[in-house]
């Protein structure tokens, strides 16, 4: 595989003979933002496996049988570590979630039964020490959302972060085990001890997409109206600082980051910036590209067509 190219072929479906599953570590990149792909090796061969916008997520295994719903869920609800660690949820016969954590060996050292509880997300710790879950309940007739967190050498829930009355989008350990959760409202730090270390309330704006990519800030890009073009880009620190704000006029078509950049891709232009929104580079040359994937030392892989195209400021 080329330096400057990835040539990508996608499958009809994800086909695993034999009643092995396993998990496949990570060779490429993701690709896109709402709908992620991610590159994989398995059997000398490469494989495109669709995310569906979950990202970080890159499991693969018995397809045909009685490992099919698992799989299928485990593509929707799944996170993956720098290190490799994986969590995903899954269900069983008389519970309402299962959860499922992996080390970066790909061993299951844990798994968490919830009879009372739905999780809609999970996510885990490098080096998988910690895991949380967003997990939906029901109090005087509205739903409440909550964090639950595990220690994965315990049997007991390390705590419960209650959230309230608001839908839990995403979140993720970010490094220093601090916990980001985002929201349909707002966007949360907490520590492990459950105590809040910031936050970013939306206020009147609609989130129209984010990363929390990026190393040491998360990236929100905000839209005072439900439609229309007039977007505006901000990173937040992990104590809920504003760091940069940026306004758009253009359709944005994709938003990635990695280290200390973050690459904003619209109709007319790749721009590159810092964590301050400060420009680092920008090209007006990329004539078919529908998204693009920020890499840590500065340059950005370009996708269009069925492949990607290195690009070096």
């Amino acid at each position: 595989m080329g330096k400057d190219k990835i040539i990508v072929t996608r499958p009809d479906k994800i086909t695993a003979g034999g009643r092995l599953v396993f998990i496949v570590r990570i060779i490429g990149v993701l690709l896109g933002n709402k709908r992620q792909y991610a590159l994989c090796f398995r059997q000398r061969s490469l494989v495109k496996i669709e995310t569906n916008g979950i990202g970080y997520l890159l499991f693969i295994g018995v397809i045909d049988g009685p490992e099919r719903d698992r799989i299928l869920v485990v593509l929707e609800a799944g996170t993956l570590q720098s290190d490799s660690s994986i969590c995903y949820l899954s269900s069983e016969s008389g519970y309402r979630a299962v959860l499922y954590v992996y080390n970066s060996q790909q061993a299951l050292i844990y798994r968490w039964l919830s009879s009372s509880q739905y999780f809609m997300r999970c996510t885990v710790s490098s080096g998988a020490k910690y895991a949380a879950a967003a997990a939906l309940g029901q109090e005087d007739g509205m739903f409440q959302s909550s964090v639950v967190l595990f220690r994965t050498d315990s049997e007991e829930i390390l705590r419960t972060i209650p959230i309230g009355n608001a839908l839990i989008y995403d979140l993720h350990f970010l490094p220093g085990n601090t916990l980001c959760v985002l929201c349909e409202d707002a966007l949360y730090f907490y520590d492990l001890d459950g105590q809040c270390l910031g936050s970013y309330a939306f206020e009147d704006a609609y989130l129209k997409d984010y990363t929390l990519d990026g190393n040491g800030f998360v990236t929100l890009v905000m839209n005072l109206y439900k439609a229309g073009n007039g977007y505006t880009a901000l990173t937040v620190g992990y104590d809920g600082t504003v760091l940069g704000t940026l306004p758009i006029s253009e359709q944005i078509l994709d938003i990635s980051a990695s280290g200390k950049y973050l690459a904003l891709l619209t109709s007319g232009a790749l721009s590159i910036y810092d964590q301050n929104l400060t420009e680092y580079d920008v090209s007006d040359n990329t004539t078919g590209a529908s998204s693009a994937v920020m890499r840590e030392d500065g340059s950005a892989i370009l996708l269009a067509n069925g492949h990607g195209t290195l690009y070096v400021p």
